[in-house]
C-alpha cells in the first residue's frame, strides 16, 4: 500500500492537474507520471482521464476515491498518534472556511498554532459558501470546516460564537432612532440579496418577521453588495464579521430582534479526530476567547 501514490492521485483530482499536484507534493512531472502508471497497473484499471480542462477521475477512479481518502486520513492519524507517543508533534490539517473567517480569524489562529506546533502544517482550501465547505468535509477532502450552523449539519459541531446580522445602508440614508434597524424598513427600499443570503440566514430573518422585500440586484459577491449599497441602489443585510475594516461609504446597524448567525467548526467526529485536529480546535478556542475578551473579535474597540 503506497500512500504517496494515493495522495498524488487525489491531489491531481482536486486540482484537475497532475503537474500542479506534483509541484505541491514535491515530485517531478516524470515522477508523478511513473507513480500514476504504477498505481493503475496495481489496480488493473485506469484512474485518470485527460480532457480540455485537465485531468479527472475515471468512473472506476470515482468509485475508489472515498476509500482512498479514508485510508489517507487514518494513515495520517496513525502517524500523529505514534509521533505523540514518542514525544513528537507533527501532522497536517486541511481546512475549509467562510471568507469572513479566513480574513478575520484564521490569520491569528494559524499564527498562534504555528508558534505552538511548528511541525504541524495547515492547508486552507478555497470554498464558495457553506454548501461547498460541507461537501469538502463530507467527502474527506478537508479535516474541518469553519462555517455557520445549519439545522441539517450531519457532522459534529464546536460552537465558537455569534455573529450579528446587520442592516447595511448608504451613508446618506436617514439613521433610525434607537440604535436598532426596524425590519419593516426593508419594504420601503430595493433589497440587495447577496448570493450567500441563505447561508447567512437572511431569508429566515425576512420570513420570520413577515417582511416582503422588493428584490433589486442579486450580487454574486458580498463586496459587490456593499459597493451597490454605497451607490444607493438599495439596502441589504450582511454579517458583522464580514464587514470589518471595509472601505465602503456605508453605515451598519444591528437588526431589530437581535438576529445573528452561529459560527463554529464542523468536523466528521470530534471523538475520532486526529491529535493535530484536536490541538487546532483547542488553539482556535483560545484565540477566539482572547479576541472576545479584548473586544476585537468583531471589530469593537
Amino acid at each position: 500500500m503506497d500512500m504517496k501514490k494515493y495522495e498524488v492521485l487525489l491531489r491531481a483530482a482536486d486540482l484537475s492537474n497532475l503537474t500542479k499536484a506534483g509541484e505541491q507534493l514535491g515530485y517531478t512531472q516524470s515522477g508523478v507520471s511513473h507513480m500514476m502508471k504504477s498505481l493503475e497497473e496495481e489496480f488493473g484499471f485506469p484512474l485518470l482521464v485527460r480532457g480540455r480542462k485537465g485531468v479527472r477521475l475515471t468512473a472506476e477512479g470515482k468509485q475508489v476515491e472515498p476509500v482512498l481518502r479514508e485510508i489517507l486520513k487514518w494513515g495520517e492519524r496513525l502517524e500523529q498518534i505514534v509521533d505523540e507517543l514518542n514525544g513528537l508533534e507533527s501532522g497536517h490539517i486541511s481546512i475549509a472556511a467562510l471568507t469572513s473567517v479566513s480574513l478575520h480569524w484564521l490569520p491569528r489562529i494559524i499564527k498562534r498554532f504555528y508558534t505552538q506546533y511548528p511541525n504541524i502544517t495547515v492547508e486552507l482550501r478555497r470554498e464558495d459558501g457553506v454548501k461547498q465547505a460541507r461537501d469538502l468535509l463530507l467527502n474527506n477532502q478537508v479535516d474541518l470546516a469553519f462555517i455557520s450552523y445549519q439545522s441539517d449539519m450531519g457532522t459534529d459541531w464546536v460552537r465558537l460564537g455569534e455573529d450579528r446580522l446587520m442592516a447595511v445602508m448608504p451613508e446618506s440614508y436617514p439613521e433610525p432612532e434607537g440604535g436598532l434597524f426596524p425590519i419593516k424598513r426593508f419594504e420601503q427600499e430595493p433589497f440587495l440579496m447577496t448570493e450567500f443570503g441563505r447561508d447567512y440566514g437572511i431569508y429566515e430573518v425576512l420570513e420570520e418577521s413577515g417582511v416582503k422585500v422588493k428584490l433589486g440586484f442579486s450580487p454574486m459577491d458580498d463586496h459587490v453588495t456593499m459597493s451597490m449599497v454605497e451607490s444607493e441602489l438599495g439596502l441589504s443585510i450582511l454579517p458583522e464579521l464580514l464587514m470589518l475594516n471595509n472601505s465602503y461609504r456605508i453605515r451598519t446597524m444591528p437588526l431589530e430582534g437581535g438576529y445573528s448567525r452561529m459560527l463554529g467548526i464542523a468536523l466528521p467526529s470530534l471523538e475520532r479526530a486526529s491529535p493535530a485536529v484536536r490541538k487546532f480546535i483547542a488553539c482556535t478556542k483560545e484565540v477566539i476567547a482572547d479576541m472576545q475578551e479584548s473586544r476585537t473579535a468583531w471589530g469593537d474597540s
